[in-house]
Formats: C-alpha cells, structure tokens, sequence
C-alpha cells in the first residue's frame, strides 16, 4: 500500500509552539506508512508560496493544523482543505487560554473539533491511536456536503468589516447596485448576525459565483476574531475554486498565504475601483448560466427527504424574493397597508425588514399608490455628527434635522415616482405633469439620481461646510439656502401635482440604524430620526401648498431597532407622544406558522403544516413536544425560531438520520444559544458599555435568581451600585432577564407597560415570601452559559 501523504500547517509564533508541532512532525515522519511535509519544507526560493502550499494542501491524504493561535495563515489553509474535499486532523494546546475570547466570538470552529495536546508526545501518541491519515473521512464529504441544496439560486456573497468604515459602506452599495433578482447579494454582516455556521458559509460559497472578503485592520475593536472567521471563509472558497476577492486598509499586515490574493486600498474610493473592475471582470461570463441553472433546478432532486425540507434564510434582507411565497402577515404589515402613520419598534430578529419588504410589494402592485422606499446601505455617521455638533443650539439643531429630511424625501419621491412611471407600458404624456418631473430628473441627474446615503452625505458635506453664526435666524437662513433653493424648489414644484394625482404616498424607512455601531455618538444621531418624524406634517403642507390646495395623502412607516429607540426617546421632548408599534410575537402559534409555512412553500405538492413535525421530527423531547420544546428555548422572534430549527435538520442532515432526534435538538440548541448571546450584545453596546463582561459573569448561575443573587452577580461584573438599575432594567429589555410574578410565569418584555404590571406583580409576590426568586434568564442563553436549572420547577411560559 502506498504511503498516506500528509502536510502539517501551524503558526511560526510563540516559537514554544511551532518547536512543539516541528518535533510532533518529525516522529510522525519516522512512522511507517508516512510520507509528511510541514509548511516550512516549502519555502523554496523563487516559487510562490500560495500555490506550493495550496498544491500541497490538495495533495494530502490528511491536513494535520494547529489552531492553538487562530493564526490567519493556518486558517486559510484548513478553509482551502475543507473546500477542496480533504481530511483534516485540527490540534489546540489545551493550556492555551490567550485566544480563548476570540473562539467563543468565531463560534463555527467548534464543529471542527481538535486533539488536544500539551506536549508533542501527545500529538504522536493521539495520531498513532487514531490513525486519522487512514480512518479519517474529509469533513466536507461527511458533513458539509449532505447538507447542500444545489438548487440555491447563483449569488454573490459579503462577507463585511465589523466595523463600517467609509471604504465598507462604499463596497456595500457597489455590490448591492452590481446584484440582482437574478443574482442576489447574500451579506455575512458581523453586526447582524455574527455567529454564522459553517454549514451556512458552505451553503452560500457553493451558490455564490463570487466571493468578497473584507478584513478588518488590526487598529479596529474586534478585527482579531473577525478576520481568524474571514480567513476561514477566504480559504474554503479558494477550496472549493470560488472567484475571490479580499479587500483590507492599506496598513493591514497580510497573512503570507494570501497576501496576492489580497487587494490594500489607500482610501474608499481605491476600494470602490478595484472591486468595480474585480466584478465586471469576474460577473461577465456568469449571465448565461443563470438561466440554465434556473432550468437545471426545476429538475433537480435531493438526495434524501430531510435534505429537502428547505426553511429558506433567516435574515429577510437575504431572500427578499422568497418571502412573498410565506410570509405570515403581521399587525404592523397591515397597519403600513391601511396608511397609518406608525414607529414600528422590535428587536433584532423580530420581522421588521421582512414587514417592510412584503409591505412595499403588496403596495407597489397597485397602480394608484406610490412607494417611496429608504433603505441606505450604510452612510457617514460621523459626519452627521460633526453636523449636529455645528449646530449645536437646540432649535438650530432640529431645524437642520427637519430640513435635511425634506430634501432627501423630495429627492427620493421624485426617484420613486420614476421607477413607478418606467413600468407602465404607455409611458407619459408630453407636457403633463409627470413628463416634466421626468425632465427635471434627466437634467439634473448628476446631483439628483445618486443613491439615498450618497445624497445624504452630499447634503451634510455642504451644510458642513456653512459658517456657523451667533444668531439662529442666521443659521437657519443658511441651512435654507443649502438645502432649499435653486434647483430643489423646482423639484417640489414639479412634485407635488403628480402626487396630488396618487390615492397615498407610502414612505417606508427601514436599515435606518443598521450602520450603528457600538461606538455611534446615539444621542447626536438620534436627532436624525427625531428629524423624520417632526418633519412629516410640514413636508406633506409644504407639497399640498405646492398643489394648490389639493390633498397630498403621505404616510410614514419608520422601523427601527428597541435599544436605538430606547436613545431616541431619551432626547425626544414628548416620547410617550411618539406613534410607536412594538413588533411583538405573544403566541407560539404565529411563531410556528413562519416555520410551517415556510415549509409548505417548499414542497412541491400541497401538504398540511403540521407534516413537517410529524414527518421529519422525533415526537418529544423530555416531556414536552418537539415543536413545543423549539419555543420554550428561543426568544419570540422568527428569526431566532427558524435559525434553531435550521440549525436542527442541519445536524441530523449531517448526521444522516432520517428525522431530527433529540440529540439534534440538544447540540443545536448550543449553537443557536452563541447565536442569541451575540444578538444580545449587539442590542446591548449601546448602552451597557461593557455588556460582554456583565452577560459572561451569570456563567453558571441557576436560571431563577433572588434579587439578592442577582446584585451579587452584577457586583461581580464591577456594575456601580448607581448603575445597578439602569443595566437590569436593559437586561429586561434585551429580554436576558424576565420577572417573576405572573401565574403565567416569567414576563420577558420592553414594553414599559409590561414591565411595570410585572413589577407590581413581582413585588406583591415577594412580599408574600423573601426566599421566592424575583427573576429568571430567558432559556435562549441556557447552553451557551452553562445556566443551573431544574425542568420541573422552570416555567416556560408554554
């Protein structure tokens, strides 16, 4: 028998490290049967390292790599051997505790295992044992590869910087303009969802028809584990023979390995440039295959039952043309529909987008409507800042807000109104109203057809760059004359008849506050959005003035996150006067039916709901229902209900059962619970600054707590006693922590309804018995924190 050919990658720093893995290879190179190369057997002069290592990497009966460090260079290597079909064998020093931060942030190497070791003779002793050159199976061909649905659609997949900069709004909006219905842009965003699996990321690579990586400079919190995860992910696309593309800041220090694979950019705009020629250049030949795929689909067939049960994406931004076959409608979808003019407030994952998007379909499908949608792919925060800053007095301030807003709705109605006006086959009449709008439109498209945030941070470089004065009559009178005259006044001259014409004018704002980072001044930004909504009755005057008196029906559907709007209305001057909807899901029945029909969307025959419980799931876990059991352990959004259950059928698809057992459940509640942990950090930076330690200190503790056990906790966490309240009370919003003291069991909400009932509830109870515990953490974040608890006293509110 041929010798069994195996290469060896590891980080060539802490030197301990590396002399541990050289002498582990060395042994395993005197075994017999072993023909064995490290990486550094192949730095031979004059050849391009990326390509000896790649060779050699596919060439491999098995890929021994240590992950000890999350080295970049390693990483990118074990991507291109799970890509490229190869066995691999992951080490880890099981002493090594100075990445251990950045793995529980990566999440997806968990599912690669690893030996672990603290000497080199235990790497030997653990390859002799098991032999993985010869009893190994490829991951990809075991695990990842059962999991594929070929019939996904092509696709170009992002994956973002955690941390927006200029240069990453800029390669957004590029590749959101370069994308289509036909090839849809699939975005791997770290701030929305950053605890993406490796069955997902393989998922997408294999669709996608090309493949951008954004890395993220060292200088930038968080760039450690993103750029350990974007590594991974570079390397199993160049596996698995994707166009790829990695862009970085000019001072990011390269990995060997992919460093010509790898584009640094001075500023935004040289990002914008070479990712514009990468895909003119890699896109081109791929428009004739999207239709044969298209047909190629319609004819393919799984491989087995499970596999085919297809619950599409979790993050409706990312299957935007799916979602009309079944989305479950929602109060606040029917209150957009009726014209109501509404905030809708919801978490993450709660079903905003998914509202807004099937919202501005249904309204777009009738002729006497108009839909004026604002979804900005990212734009200059700071900016806005330092505007709001120049103007800093208060009415100055809000009247540059409110005066900003109308100039970017004028612009965007007018862009609206054009899109609408190219559908209808019989065109414009010459001479009316709405042929000379599309005039205007044409002779002013250098300023007036640029995308929503490019017009925004146009219109806040200019006012910028005004003089401040010493009087807000002076001020105000400048913001005018940057904002309002000249060509913009024709605008709306031009505007308002044609809108008279319209039985409503739907504005609908969504993505808003998705460039909000942890570290966005929320209180100057917030001016942003309180702008928007004191702005409405004076815009929608403004146009009826325009149309001599006749009705300009508009209304505004703003949907924006809980814990930005918890800043806003910290500043706003009335906000129990503010028109807020909170997106809630009370019932585990409507939750259920985005799962169920979902799923009856993706058979080919009609089938009942209910099948795809009977058919592809065990029927209890412990004592409760399979589809009970999947509520009782999310939070009440549709986005965490679906990423459990996916995360379910992909472990048993992986595992070859032919239904989802219990052990499934069990392993994908773990990682669905880092999922709802990164969620809640999200939600949380805002405002908790060190969130991430206060989360990680109830690590351990028992799942109800005394008030007393609770402050001992967060006491742990260094909280000031002055703090004390402020962060339980937006634990509770971020529904970590519920109370105790309904009959029902414990209230998770951030309705400040809610929580005071809860809290009268609690306190009565309390007094009745000390000794009772007065909260209680929501099952989402169980697993992941290793939380104590006893099933027959938990109340699961089921």
């Amino acid at each position: 028998m041929a010798d069994s050919t195996v290469f060896v990658g590891f980080a060539s720093q802490p030197s301990i490290l590396a002399d541990t893995l050289r002498t582990a290879s060395d042994q395993i190179a005197k075994t017999g049967g072993v023909k064995l190369r490290t990486w550094e057997d192949l730095r031979v002069a004059g050849n391009f390292l990326l390509d000896e290592i790649e060779k050699a990497v596919r060439a491999a009966d098995l890929a021994i790599f240590d992950l000890t460090q999350l080295n970049e260079n390693v990483l990118f290597e074990v991507g291109i051997a799970i890509g490229a079909n190869r066995t691999i064998w992951p080490v880890r020093d099981a002493t090594d505790e100075t990445k251990k931060a950045e793995w529980n942030a990566i999440g997806m190497l968990d599912q690669l295992g690893q030996a672990r070791f603290i000497s080199s003779e235990e790497i030997v002793g653990a390859f002799m044992a098991e032999r993985p050159d010869l009893q190994g199976r490829p991951l990809f061909e075991g695990t990842l590869q059962p999991q594929l649905k070929p019939g996904w659609p092509p696709s170009v997949l992002y994956l973002a910087e955690p941390e927006q900069t200029d240069a990453g709004r800029s390669a957004l909006r590029l590749l959101d303009s370069r994308t289509s219905e036909d090839l849809p842009l699939v975005t791997a965003d770290p701030n929305e969802a950053s605890v993406q699996t490796l069955p997902w990321f393989t998922q997408h690579i294999y669709a996608a028809e090309a493949v951008v990586v954004h890395l993220s400079a060292s200088r930038r919190s968080g760039s450690s584990a993103h750029n350990a995860r974007a590594s991974l992910v570079a390397g199993l696309a160049r596996g698995m023979n994707k166009p790829l593309l990695m862009l970085a800041e000019n001072d990011f220090i390269s990995a060997l390995d992919y460093r010509d694979l790898l584009y640094r950019y001075p500023d935004a705009e040289s990002c914008r440039t070479r990712l514009d020629h990468w895909l003119s250049r890699t896109l081109q030949p791929i428009q004739g295959r999207i239709a044969e795929t298209r047909e190629a689909t319609a004819t393919l067939r799984l491989s087995t039952e499970l596999k085919s049960v297809d619950l599409g994406e979790y993050v409706a931004e990312n299957e935007v043309v799916g979602l009309s076959g079944y989305y479950v409608e929602t109060p606040a979808f029917r209150e957009v529909l009726s014209g109501a003019s509404r905030v809708y407030v919801g978490s993450k994952g709660t079903g905003k987008s998914a509202a807004a998007i099937r919202a501005e379909a249904v309204l777009n499908a009738d002729a006497r409507k108009l839909v004026c949608s604002i979804k900005p792919q990212g734009y200059d925060l700071n900016g806005l800042v330092r505007l709001f800053t120049v103007f800093e007095a208060r009415d100055t301030k809000g009247y540059v807000a409110e005066s900003l807003w109308k100039y970017l709705l004028a612009t965007q109605i007018a862009l609206a109104i054009e899109q609408d006006l190219s559908r209808r086959p019989a065109g414009s009449v010459p001479d009316d109203p709405e042929w000379k709008l599309l005039e205007f439109i044409s002779d002013n498209s250098s300023w007036l057809k640029m995308d929503f945030a490019s017009r925004l941070e146009r219109a806040v470089g200019e006012l910028v760059a005004t003089n401040e004065t010493a009087g807000i009559a002076d001020a105000r009178e400048q913001i005018s004359e940057v904002l309002h005259q000249g060509p913009l006044r024709t605008l709306r001259s031009l505007l308002a008849p044609v809108l008279a014409r319209r039985e409503r004018v739907s504005i609908i704002v969504d993505n808003l506050d998705k460039a909000w980072d942890k570290d966005a001044d929320a209180p100057q930004l917030s001016r942003l959005l309180l702008g928007l909504l004191a702005c409405m009755d004076a815009f929608r005057s403004e146009m009826e003035r325009a149309a001599r008196g006749n009705s300009v029906p508009i209304s505004l559907s703003l949907f924006i996150r809980s814990d930005i709007f918890a800043t806003v209305s910290l500043i706003a001057r009335e906000p129990d006067k503010l028109p807020i909807n909170r997106i809630r899901w009370p019932t585990d029945v409507a939750l259920l039916d985005v799962v169920e029909q979902r799923y009856v969307a993706s058979q080919e025959r009609e089938v009942p709901p209910s099948e795809l419980w009977s058919k592809y799931f065990c029927p209890t876990v412990g004592n409760l229902a399979a589809k009970k059991w999947l509520i009782s352990r999310c939070l009440p959004r549709p986005r965490d209900v679906l990423y459990l259950t996916r995360a379910a059928i992909d472990q048993a698809v992986g595992k070859r059962h032919p239904r989802v057992e219990e052990e499934d459940l069990i392993a994908a509640e773990l990682e669905y619970s880092l999922f709802a942990f990164e969620a809640a950090l999200v939600e949380g930076y805002q405002r908790i600054a060190r969130i991430d330690d206060v989360l990680l200190e109830f690590a351990g503790a028992p799942s109800q707590l005394t008030e007393g056990h609770l402050l001992e906790v967060l006491r742990s966490a260094k909280v000031s006693d002055e703090d004390t309240k402020h962060v339980i009370d937006v634990l509770r919003d971020l529904s970590f922590l519920g109370t105790l003291g309904s009959r029902d069991g414990a209230v998770f909400s951030d309705s400040p309804r809610d929580k005071q009932r809860a809290d009268v509830l609690t306190r009565k109870r309390r007094n009745a018995d000390e000794a009772l515990p007065t909260y209680e953490i929501h099952p989402a974040f169980w697993s992941y924190l290793d939380i104590v608890y006893d099933e027959d006293s938990i109340s699961l509110g089921i």
